[in-house]
């Protein structure tokens, strides 16, 4: 990955918080939440809270995104 600066999406710490980066720019979408996700490559993203974790599967699923902290299996 080149240097480009990341950015910290919606995290607001949490037991069950997942940290995953995304791996390309995905289209602006609405979330399970309601919420409007624009989402750039580089961008750390925080699950429960911030995106919902299935939502955050699906992108890793298909290699969007990528998690970044511990052994998470999807």
């Amino acid at each position: 990955m080149d240097r480009e600066t990341r950015r910290l999406v919606a995290a607001n710490g949490g037991e069950a918080m997942k940290i995953m980066m995304v791996m390309e720019d995905i289209p602006a979408f609405v979330g399970l939440d309601e919420k409007v996700w624009n989402l750039k490559r580089g961008d750390l993203v925080s699950t429960n809270p911030g995106l919902p974790f299935k939502q955050a599967r699906i992108l890793i699923e298909k290699n969007k995104a990528r998690w970044i902290n511990g052994n998470i299996s999807t």
